[in-house]
């Protein structure tokens, strides 16, 4: 009874910070907000939030950081931040370029031998997929190009730029067939014990 009670202080005393909904939708956004809590969505707000000043001020009264100790650390965090997304785009980059890039060019390759011998037999049902695959390897070319001119910017043009590749890879990923995708698929990862 003693230890129920004390739950139930405990409980009442920090309801408020208690939130039991998805975190990851718009209902934590309007909840944050009428809370008056700071809804922190990237890495780049978060590490801005250790330079605020009543942060500082939170860090220095109670003797763990002073201003100059959290602002070199946020020095350090945004520098390797910084290096680990452009890694991460270069990564991207050259996945695109030299994995897929070359099977996408395959499979329409494939796609339009197949669609030349079907008209000959009077199909015309391949031709929808050779257009659709034309269609999306354009897409690729241009994603990949637009990440490779990203890759001299800042950071947030990768992160554009990979997000922007990722759609299209994703919907190519869809429709070339399993044998001639050179990558592991969603499906597959979910899937892998």
């Amino acid at each position: 009874e003693e230890l129920q009670n004390l739950l139930q202080k405990i409980v009442k005393e920090h309801k408020k910070v208690i939130f039991n909904g998805n975190g990851y939708t718009d209902e934590w956004v309007e909840e944050a907000a009428k809370r008056g809590l700071p809804n922190i969505r990237t890495t780049m707000e978060a590490l801005q939030a250790l330079t605020k000043k009543e942060n500082v001020a939170l860090f220095e009264k109670y003797g763990v950081f002073n201003k100059r100790e959290l602002d070199s650390r946020y020095e350090v965090n945004m520098e390797d931040y910084h290096k680990k997304i452009h890694i991460e785009g270069k990564i991207a980059f050259d996945i695109a370029k030299n994995v897929v890039l070359p099977q996408v060019l395959c499979a329409y390759s494939n796609a339009l031998k197949t669609n030349e011998m079907a008209k000959t037999q009077g199909f015309y049902a391949v031709d929808g997929y050779a257009r659709e695959l034309g269609e999306k390897l354009k897409g690729l070319e241009e994603a990949i190009a637009k990440m490779e001119s990203a890759l001299g910017d800042k950071h947030e043009a990768i992160l554009d730029a990979m997000a922007n590749l990722r759609i299209i890879v994703d919907k190519i990923e869809s429709i070339v067939p399993d044998e001639k995708w050179p990558l592991p698929k969603y499906r597959e990862m979910l899937f892998i014990y």
